[in-house]
């Protein structure tokens, strides 16, 4: 017999599926108004806006990059120029690079606000609007703050996801587009896009601020070019995965598709219409609670971290989409445990492309950077402890800051999204960035 939790889950999945078949029958903004006469509604403006309308929204002008990379993909990196600071010729430029199915929404999403005509940002909760932050008080969006503290951000969206599905030649609906996994945005996408902040800045070295995938990418890169261990400086890693064991969210059992993911290459939960739909439902107080549940299924997130109020928000940011071979190669982790390049899956087409039968691992032990911090947590369902202890144990050099996370419930979206990611952890990154502007 089917328990009552069962069949809760069974009834929301097939009213999800109902309002996304409504979602595809209809434009955007006729399904979100109609999600707004149901009963229960509880609109918040910020759910479904695109990045570049979350930033104007604040006050910040958004200002598009398109970067082409050697293999002809197009990259949009997004800045966000404080309208208030007018010589931005001195701003250290800081890149904030988001984790895998996010985009760099990610970083301007956590909290509302705005800015203000004093030059300062301020923010404050959803349900109560009582104020979070004044002149003093760091602010929980990382994005914005870095902004408003007088830092050049750029927001990175990687190749395949949501805001950069431009190519020279091919089109998404072409199969040869999909064909790139984690390994080119290593060694193709992230030195492109460093390279080009810092010729158009003219500044010799940049921030980086990565979660998750994004900081992954970047020990990665560092283990392959040592030449950027003198350009990165700081790096900030947030929930730094490298190593993955006792790997404890449910996507964890994705890995069992890998192979069919591998061998079919194409887009990866891309979907735009979905989102809507579960987005504008998860605004209704009358399925918050199970919106919420599913949310902290996956995520392993404590309400009392968040603010519910943004909850429909941070839903309509993810996923964002990605290549299958991105998702391969991030399961095929799982199997060893170890960042090792794509396995194409049969040693012939390994031996092609690495002169070998089997997939090489990175050499994380290159690794020279004195200017890594690492911000972890002690219960990350998808960065165990154990995984961020064998990281420390093959870095060569000294940590700039080592920092556990002093919150027992906080999980691995908090680290972003919490609604004290301004205490506990803007205001220390703020800090660290101080000493090297």
């Amino acid at each position: 017999m089917l328990k009552r939790t069962h069949l809760v889950t069974i009834s929301i999945v097939a009213i999800f599926l109902t309002c996304y078949r409504f979602a595809k029958r209809l434009d955007a903004e006729q399904y979100i108004y109609a999600a707004t006469q149901l009963p229960g509604h509880r609109s918040n403006p910020d759910t479904n806006r695109s990045i570049h309308q979350l930033i104007e929204s604040r006050r910040f002008t958004p200002e598009s990059h398109f970067i082409t990379t050697s293999d002809g993909y197009i990259l949009q990196v997004i800045r966000i120029v404080n309208p208030f600071i007018k010589d931005r010729s001195q701003l250290k430029p800081v890149i904030l690079s988001h984790g895998f199915q996010c985009s760099g929404s990610l970083w301007v999403i956590t909290s509302n606000g705005k800015l203000m005509n004093d030059g300062h940002y301020y923010e404050y909760m959803e349900d109560d609007r009582k104020m979070i932050n004044g002149s003093v008080v760091v602010g929980n969006t990382l994005g914005f703050v870095l902004a408003s503290q007088g830092y050049d951000v750029w927001l990175t969206n990687y190749r395949g996801s949501t805001y950069s599905t431009n190519h020279t030649t091919l089109s998404p609906d072409d199969e040869k587009f999909w064909h790139f996994s984690m390994d080119e945005m290593i060694s193709i996408d992230l030195p492109t896009t460093i390279d080009y902040i810092r010729e158009l800045t003219n500044k010799t070295n940049v921030g980086y601020i990565g979660h998750s995938q994004g900081a992954l990418k970047m020990f990665l890169l560092l283990s392959l070019n040592d030449h950027y261990s003198t350009i990165v400086k700081p790096f900030i890693a947030l929930s730094p995965v490298l190593y993955v064991n006792d790997f404890r969210t449910p996507t964890r059992h994705a890995r069992f598709f890998k192979d069919s993911l591998r061998s079919f290459p194409g887009a990866f939960l891309h979907m735009d219409h979905l989102r809507i739909a579960y987005s504008q439902l998860c605004s209704n107080q009358y399925l918050i609670e199970v919106c919420f549940n599913i949310y902290s299924y996956f995520l392993g997130t404590d309400r009392r971290n968040i603010d519910m109020g943004r909850l429909s928000v941070y839903m309509s940011n993810i996923p964002m989409g990605s290549s299958s071979r991105n998702a391969a190669h991030f399961f095929q982790m799982f199997e060893h445990g170890n960042p090792a390049y794509f396995d194409y899956g049969a040693a012939e087409l390994n031996q092609a492309k690495y002169g070998m039968f089997t997939a090489p691992f990175y050499n994380v032990s290159n690794i020279a950077s004195k200017d890594i911090a690492l911000f972890y947590l002690k219960d990350d369902w998808f960065n165990p402890i154990i995984n961020v202890n064998l990281l420390k144990d093959k870095l060569q050099e000294k940590l700039l800051d080592d920092y556990l996370v002093p919150i027992d419930t906080w999980n691995h979206m908090e680290l972003i999204w919490s609604n004290q990611a301004g205490k506990i952890v803007n205001s220390r990154i703020l800090q660290i960035l101080g000493k090297y502007a």
